[in-house]
């Protein structure tokens, strides 16, 4: 009668109990469970509304850090463009109680996307910048140099060096180089053909 003993009165505990051939199966039962709870396998619930020292106890026992920026990302690579947007989601995955595991392959997740778009973007860069110089070409023919150099030492020339800079890596919209578009070079050089109609000479 021990399964009768062991649930008592109750129909549902003695059905589930009765599932067990024997007390020794019961017993391996309990085992497994407690070995599984001592090797970390198996967590503990985290408690409704947890006061501050369980929510510490709890994310100790489970090994959540202690703090967002504790969070271990050893061996990846995060551009210093991308540190503000990574801090901002440790600080997220940090109140959602992720594991240092679940946080760092998001974050390669990430740093992963994001490399790829910076590969791809390189690429639409080059095929843009020969599109524009073909296009360019075609149109000015024996003055394309001429007008080149009219672009760099005439018309940016008049900027700051700090100021240069920015308009050479200046994107339009639509991701493009503002110096890969035809429209924008054009008016560039005629700009300049204006600041100096020597150059034409």
């Amino acid at each position: 009668d021990w399964q009768t003993r062991m649930a008592g009165a109750d129909e549902k505990e003695l059905k589930h109990i009765s599932k067990y051939a024997s007390p020794e199966d019961v017993w391996k039962k309990s085992r497994e469970l407690e070995k599984r709870l001592s090797s970390g396998e198996v967590r503990t619930a985290l408690p409704a509304n947890p006061k501050p020292e369980e929510l510490a106890a709890w994310r100790a026992q489970n090994g959540i850090p202690e703090a967002p920026e504790k969070y271990d990302l050893t061996g990846l690579a995060i551009p210093e463009t991308d540190k503000t947007i990574v801090s901002e989601f440790l600080k997220r995955a940090h109140a959602a109680n992720m594991t240092p595991a679940q946080a760092k392959t998001a974050v390669e997740a990430y740093a992963m996307q994001r490399s790829a778009e910076a590969q791809q973007r390189a690429a639409r860069d080059v095929e843009q910048q020969q599109s524009a110089v073909d296009a360019l070409n075609k149109e000015w023919g024996g003055n394309y140099r001429r007008n080149i150099n009219v672009l760099t030492g005439t018309v940016l020339s008049k900027f700051p060096e700090s100021v240069r800079a920015l308009v050479q890596e200046a994107r339009l919209p639509d991701g493009t180089f503002l110096l890969n578009n035809v429209d924008a070079v054009r008016g560039l050089v005629s700009l300049g053909l204006e600041l100096n109609p020597a150059a034409v000479v």
